[in-house]
């Protein structure tokens, strides 16, 4: 069982807390950038502490206060490392600096990110891991429908015949342990602690160490994340956190992930409505990424044109599955278009419902019913020239 949160603990449990001016470099405008660190950086209006997580899509930047939601606490407890559900869109995996009245040292917790539940998704004592040994990477594979942990433990240990160093990931199937990735094939030191991994779509990897050095001819610092192909093997750099602000050159990544989201809007300006039209169709697309699933809502808004009179109120929810992409469909029923005095005109209008979605730029549409005089032309003059 775990250990119910009081009411000033589900009070701060809001999906995701504005948090002003970021202290990271602006993700890809289609994704989401999550970052844990060590210690309290701060910069601008920005505090993140190692209790929570640092949300950054195209300039946005949100607080995930996980540990404190779970633990209650936030002085003393860190967050170790963390992944973003993609199957549900609205959950995450992380793992914490010490144990809990309700988690181990070295187990793993989903939440939900409004608060409201949580779960231990991985027993350390359960699967076989040494007590005293913690969980310093979390990370998460997908293979159709199926997800897996990926956890990476800072001390070494042998289970089942194989030993797991600190710069290697473990894959967790729900049952077992085995190897996902060995320090062998990204080229690290056995002993250097792997704090961050997040697996890519293309197959690659994100990683990021508890200490600088050099694989290859590549330097590396604490605050940097490292770009890895399908096999290990670290190619570059995706992020030199120590660039971003002084505070990051004596700070470290304890936790990372990445979610190319890709971005929802009309695929079109509004069409024109024409006389005697009883339904319009609007088109919405993804585009820019497919990871993570997502839930876009929608609803008209009336302007000159009232709902009930002139067309019937919709809204809803549009969602895409964790490797969806393409289009829906939103259909509006006109009830007069025969034409009054004045144009009249109402907006329909997209809105964000679950954390991970992002908006384009064409993200709300007005819709006008022309007037009697323009029907008039367009029935009778026909087209010009």
């Amino acid at each position: 069982m775990l250990k119910p949160r009081s009411p000033k603990t589900a009070l701060v449990a809001a999906w995701l807390v504005a948090a002003g001016a970021g202290i990271i470099s602006p993700a890809m405008a289609d994704e989401w950038q999550m970052t844990g660190t060590d210690t309290t950086v701060s910069t601008g209006d920005i505090i993140l502490r190692p209790a929570e997580i640092l949300a950054t899509a195209g300039g946005s930047d949100e607080l995930l206060t996980l540990a404190e939601q779970f633990s209650g606490e936030l002085d003393g407890i860190g967050i170790t490392g963390f992944a973003a559900d993609r199957l549900t869109g609205n959950h995450a995996y992380f793992a914490m600096n010490r144990a809990t009245a309700a988690a181990r040292l070295g187990d793993v917790v989903r939440c939900s990110l409004d608060g409201s539940a949580c779960t231990l998704e991985f027993i350390a004592e359960t699967a076989g891991v040494p007590e005293g040994i913690g969980v310093s990477a979390v990370g998460l594979e997908q293979t159709g429908g199926l997800q897996r942990l990926l956890l990476s433990f800072d001390t070494s240990f042998e289970l089942a015949g194989q030993v797991y160093r600190p710069a290697d990931l473990a894959r967790f199937d729900g049952a077992v342990l085995s190897m996902a990735l060995s320090h062998t094939e990204t080229g690290a030191e056995p002993f250097w602690n792997l704090t961050a991994a997040s697996s890519r779509p293309d197959g690659g990897w994100h990683l990021a160490y508890g200490n600088g050095g050099a694989i290859g001819t590549l330097q590396f610092f604490t605050s940097d994340v490292l770009d890895a192909g399908a096999g290990g093997a670290v190619s570059g750099r995706v992020e030199r956190l120590r660039d971003e602000s002084v505070e990051w050159q004596t700070a470290g990544i304890a936790a990372w992930d990445r979610l190319a989201t890709g971005r929802v809007r009309f695929t079109d300006l509004a069409p024109a409505i024409n006389p005697d039209q009883t339904d319009v169709v609007l088109t919405v697309e993804r585009t820019g990424g497919a990871e993570g699933r997502i839930e876009i809502a929608y609803a008209t808004i009336d302007g000159s044109a009232a709902a009930g009179t002139d067309y019937l109120a919709a809204n809803g929810t549009l969602v895409w599955e964790h490797g969806e992409a393409g289009t829906r469909d939103i259909a509006v029923t006109i009830l007069d278009n025969q034409g009054g005095p004045t144009d009249l005109d109402f907006e329909i209008r997209l809105s964000r419902a679950s954390p991970w979605s992002l908006l384009g730029s064409l993200s709300a549409l007005t819709l006008t019913l022309p007037n009697a005089d323009t029907l008039f032309r367009d029935e009778f003059e026909g087209p010009s020239g």
